[in-house]
């Protein structure tokens, strides 16, 4: 909570030599724009609630050597519009970018290592149309795209290694069309796909149990 209620920070330049920026870092900065870290930046951690509502934050760039983003670290940063997950990333906290209302794309590295999709990580994000699963996610949990009303398509590659599906995870996706699940899932939760109301083709794998 280094700079915990700085509410008249508009901006920051995060030296190379910051690992972690810590929890509520900047919480309740209700007016920064920019956090900048440089090309060389050692960051390898952002903690939980380090940028939660910090409504005028624009595009922040994740540098390569993250490789752990905590629980609601973005919330609520809903001036947010692009958001690149490096592939080193191991671990997205729940609701992480939950309620960035203007985030329109979210993309992942190549050879991503992430292998799950935590709670409401993405819950609210109204804006967001499209996103590719990285192939080594192998479970999304509970209301983890609940309420993205603009998603019309999920992407799942051939080797995709998701097994689970957890309850209402899109629920009230209300654009979403078409989906097809990985061949490997074995399990779909409650309410998963609640109130699509323009889901025209899913596509089911024949290992489904439950």
């Amino acid at each position: 909570s280094a700079f915990y209620g700085c509410v008249s920070l508009e901006g920051i330049t995060i030296p190379d030599t910051v690992q972690t920026i810590g929890s509520s870092a900047f919480y309740g900065c209700i007016i920064l724009e920019k956090a900048v870290l440089g090309e060389d930046s050692q960051l390898t951690s952002i903690g939980d609630s380090a940028f939660i509502n910090c409504a005028l934050l624009t595009d922040f760039v994740i540098p390569e050597g993250v490789t752990t983003i905590g629980n609601s670290a973005f919330r609520g940063c809903v001036s947010i519009s692009t958001i690149a997950i490096p592939a080193g990333v191991t671990s997205i906290g729940t609701s992480a970018f939950r309620e960035c209302a203007s985030l329109k794309s979210v993309t992942f590295g190549e050879g991503s290592l992430l292998t799950s999709i935590n709670s409401y990580t993405f819950n609210g994000c109204i804006e967001l149309a499209e996103i590719a699963i990285p192939d080594g996610v192998t479970s999304i949990s509970n209301d983890s795209f609940k309420g993205c009303i603009k998603l019309e398509k999920i992407v799942f590659g051939e080797s995709s290694q998701l097994s689970t599906i957890a309850d209402s995870v899109f629920s009230g996706c209300v654009s979403l069309s078409k989906i097809d699940i990985p061949a490997g899932v074995v399990s779909i939760g409650g309410s998963a796909f609640y109130g699509c109301a323009s889901l025209t083709s899913l596509t089911l794998g024949s290992g489904l149990t439950t």
